[in-house]
């Protein structure tokens, strides 16, 4: 019989769950196709000017800048990268499914992203990846 401490183990995770790679590349890619369009868009389509259209463009580039601080610290497995990845996607999908509720007809092309957030979510929801990241 093994003598215990009494202390209560707690799983270690010193080796990255794959899946957070994943998470963490695709976060990547995302943010840096949102700064490209967004860039494109904001300066050459508006011309440069911050009007309403350079203005939401903006905004996505802010959107893409924290994709790829949310990958990079995932990939480092920062718990607060986490929270960034878990928030963007949670609010990502909200912003998806009311363009989809003001106009039905928007589903096929924001369908394929809707999918991709709740899979993020529930991926990273899962108790061994959430527990991964304290």
């Amino acid at each position: 019989m093994s003598e215990s401490s009494g202390l209560v183990q707690m799983r270690s995770y010193s080796v990255i769950p794959s899946g957070v790679h994943l998470v963490a590349v695709l976060n990547v890619v995302v943010g840096l196709f949102a700064m490209y369009t967004g860039g494109t868009v904001a300066f050459v389509v508006a011309g440069g000017e911050i009007s309403l259209v350079g203005s939401f463009q903006l905004g996505t580039i802010f959107v893409g800048l924290s994709h790829v601080i949310a990958g990079a610290g995932l990939w480092k497995q920062q718990y607060w990268a986490w929270w960034l990845s878990f928030l963007i996607s949670f609010f990502g999908f909200l912003l998806n499914v009311s363009i989809v509720l003001l106009d039905i007809t928007q589903l096929q092309t924001y369908f394929l992203a809707m999918l991709l957030r709740i899979v993020i979510l529930i991926y990273l929801l899962e108790p061994p990846i959430r527990d991964s990241f304290k």
